[in-house]
This record gives C-alpha cells, sequence and structure tokens, in this order.
C-alpha cells in the first residue's frame, strides 16, 4: 500500500503514534539492508507513507502540541494557533486562511477542532521523499458527543446515535481506502455505554469496511456484572447460594477501586445519566466492555463488528502468550520478578479484568486456511491458537482438602529453606 493510516483514540501523550512511524522506518531500513548483502534477494517493496490521527479532547491536545513542537518531533504546517492570528490579522484575503478559520469552533459547542497538522520529525525533513506533506493530525474533540442517526437497517436499528468520530474522519481527510489501524486504550470505559457503542459502530462502518486489511484494537476493563453485589456469594436461580471464586471477587474488589479512584475529582463533566432504574448509581463513571467474552461478543456484533472477525481475550492469556513466545526465541526475560513469590498471582488476577479485542474488516477475505490473510489474523492474535492449558503461565488451583495443605507446607518447608534467611516473607509463608 501508499499509505497506513494509524488513528489513536484518546491519545493523551501517547508516544505509540510516534513510535509506529519510527519503528516502519527502522523495519525497512533493516530490510533494506539485508537486501545489499544479499545478491540474489529481491529489492524490498518501498515504505508506505505513515498518516498518524490522534483524536482526544481539547486540553490533552494542546499539551501534546506543545510536547511534539518544542521537543521538535514535529514540523508544524497549521496550528489552530496560527489560523486564528492569520485570520484576525489578515481577514477576508486569504482563502485557505478562512477555511482553516472554519475549523476552528468553541469547544463549548463540543465540535471538533483540528489542533495541528504537519509532518513527524524522525529525520532529516529537507531528505524525505514526501517533504511538505502532512502526516500528523492532532483533533480535538468530545468522543462522547453524538448525534442523532437515521437507521439503515438491520442490526443498526438499535445504533440510534451517529459519533462525532465519523464527522471527524471525514473533516480531517482520512483516506479509509487504505490500511487503517484503530487503536483504543482504555478509553471506551469512559464514554458512557452508548458513547462507547456509537464509537466502535463508527469504526465498524465508517473504517474497517474501506480497506481489508484494516482492523482495530482495545484493551478495556472486563468486569463482572453489577448484579453480582459487594458481598462474597450470590444468591442463585434455586435460592441456594454459591460462593464467588478468587477471580470473581478479586474482579469485583478491583472495579470497586477503580471507581473509587474516579469519583476522587471534582470534575463538573461526566457521562450521561444512566436511564436505567435498576442499575447501579456509580454505574454512570465507568462502563466496562462487557463480563466476559460472550457479552463482549455480542456488544460488538451489535455494533457493527463481523462475528467472524472478531477476536478477544483476557489481557492475562494476551500476556502469558508473549512470555511463552519470547522464551522460546531466548528474547530477554519478559514480567521478570524482582524476587521470588512477588505477586505473581496477584498480577494475573489483575491482568485478567481487563480484555483485549481485535475486531477485522469484513471484507478480509478466509476461503483457505492456509491463506496469507488467515496467517497475517494469527500473527497478531497469537492465542487464537492456543489451548487453555498453554494459554496461562500462571495456573491457579484451590487447596481443597487438609492434604493439599500439608503438601504445600511440604513444598515450602523443604524446597525453599536456604531462602529464609535472605526473604522473611518466604519464611513465613
Amino acid at each position: 500500500s501508499e499509505c497506513i493510516n494509524v488513528v489513536l483514540l484518546g491519545c493523551g501523550m501517547d508516544a505509540l503514534g510516534v513510535w509506529s512511524k519510527h519503528y516502519l522506518s527502522q523495519d525497512s531500513l533493516h530490510q533494506s539492508g539485508a537486501s545489499d548483502n544479499d545478491e540474489d534477494s529481491e529489492a524490498p517493496p518501498p515504505t508506505p507513507k505513515v498518516k498518524v490521527y490522534e483524536f482526544d479532547a481539547w486540553d490533552n491536545c494542546i499539551l501534546k502540541r506543545q510536547a511534539l513542537v518544542n521537543s521538535g518531533l514535529l514540523q508544524e504546517f497549521f496550528s489552530f494557533e496560527s489560523a486564528s492570528c492569520n485570520g484576525r490579522e489578515h481577514q477576508g484575503t486569504d482563502c485557505q486562511t478562512n477555511a482553516y478559520n472554519d475549523d476552528i469552533k468553541s469547544t463549548s459547542d463540543n465540535s471538533l477542532c483540528i489542533i495541528s497538522k504537519g509532518q513527524i520529525a524522525l529525520e532529516d525533513i529537507g531528505s524525505n521523499k514526501h517533504q511538505n506533506e502532512d502526516d500528523y493530525f492532532l483533533v480535538a474533540l468530545d468522543l462522547r458527543e453524538t448525534c442523532p442517526s437515521p437507521s439503515d437497517g438491520g442490526n443498526d436499528d438499535a445504533i440510534r446515535q451517529k459519533s462525532i468520530l465519523s464527522h471527524a474522519i471525514h473533516k480531517v481527510g482520512l483516506d479509509t481506502s487504505q490500511p487503517t489501524i484503530v487503536l483504543s486504550e482504555l478509553v471506551l470505559a469512559y464514554l458512557g455505554y452508548d458513547g462507547a457503542n456509537a464509537i466502535m459502530h463508527a469504526v465498524a462502518k465508517d473504517v474497517l469496511c474501506g480497506n481489508e486489511y484494516s482492523m482495530f484494537s482495545c484493551l478495556e476493563p472486563v468486569f463482572p456484572s453489577e448484579s453480582s453485589g459487594h458481598s462474597d456469594s450470590q444468591r442463585r436461580d434455586d435460592g441456594r447460594t454459591r460462593i464467588l471464586s478468587v477471580k470473581e471477587s478479586y474482579s469485583r474488589d478491583y472495579r470497586q477501586q477503580f471507581l473509587g479512584k474516579l469519583q476522587q475529582g471534582n470534575s463538573k463533566y461526566s457521562s450521561p445519566p444512566n436511564t436505567n432504574a435498576n442499575a447501579d448509581p456509580s454505574s454512570s463513571w465507568l462502563h466496562p466492555l462487557g463480563s466476559d467474552s460472550l457479552s463482549i461478543q455480542k456488544r460488538l456484533e451489535h455494533c457493527g463488528f463481523s462475528p467472524s472477525n472478531i477476536c478477544y481475550t483476557t489481557l492475562g492469556k494476551a500476556a502469558a502468550n508473549v512470555a511463552g513466545i519470547r522464551r522460546k526465541s531466548n528474547a530477554p526475560k519478559f514480567l521478570r520478578a524482582k524476587e521470588p513469590f512477588d505477586e505473581h498471582v496477584a498480577l494475573a488476577l489483575n491482568l485478567n479484568c481487563y480484555g483485549v479485542v481485535c475486531a477485522f474488516s469484513p471484507n478480509l477475505l478466509r476461503t483457505n486456511p492456509m491463506d496469507k490473510s488467515d496467517c497475517w489474523r494469527r500473527d497478531i492474535c497469537p492465542w487464537i491458537s492456543m489451548n487453555d492449558d498453554a494459554a496461562s503461565a500462571v495456573q491457579i488451583h484451590p487447596i481443597a482438602s487438609l492434604l493439599d495443605d500439608n503438601h504445600v507446607r511440604n513444598l515450602y518447608g523443604k524446597i525453599y529453606i536456604h531462602l529464609y534467611d535472605e526473604y522473611p516473607a518466604i519464611r513465613k509463608m
């Protein structure tokens, strides 16, 4: 492809957009060097241009622009400040300036605004064949903002609101016919249930359908349903009490800690109130992607994603898979503990409170199991072909009997006795 689009939702101060250009540039140089050393090898394909589109709230975008410009990482060709100044000094004399001024709108109207356009300066700009071409776009908007949208039938009947993201994609000139990856890290949970659905619907319908190699990837909290309450047990349908597992109890408590942090602020902005009379009053603060894989799958289908092109796993399984691959390839150690028994179980429980979703274009053809597109899909989501036994680096088994308890005591007593003096925690256990 001539171009690859990298779209970051809720970019904050994350350098992932800059890194994506740097990574591709370095990878291209590596392939070019390997080709030069091998006379029989074919010349590598030309490096595609990477365009980075970042969307976030106004204040975050202002700070992001200042950081990029002041560090020399961004050569600006346009900024909202220069457009405003030029418009005041030369009003009516410059059609281009007037066009830019149309983009400058008051944030009090919850409208989008192009904060900055330019080129990410990873090398000498003068030697760049794409000189003076915009490859970085920073756009301020409220991702929660929606507007009424007529339904076009099918699953879209339930999508009553259209996200402002759809308008922003068109406004900034994003070419969705080129491969596009949309990334969201802990963003959808804060947009309200309807707002997040509108965002995902915009991605599914306005982005992924444009190119067969486009994809959406997000990392979001996955918590048990609010009906689980605050006790360590639940009442089953047959009236009997079901004791919650360690994983369920941890996830429930972690959700309360999450909410506690959110409620410490004094912001006057919040998601629209939940109209469900039976909903938890705190539900307007945080909206997890779902409670399990089934609920997440259904929600994504509801938002317009193709069921066969949705891949989901917990962050725990994804991290364990990465650790396993790195061990097999003799790469530097991953998730290395600072000392023996350094909260491994707590780490596993914490990672399982988050979910990783990769949703691919509905145009991705997978008619043959050996098809390249299917291999590409497995490269991105290597956990797809994993069985459950190999998916977790940490296995948690309950101590269900006195015999199990004695086994554990003997394990510590015989194997780790030489560590007692150096690590009092081990001696205590």
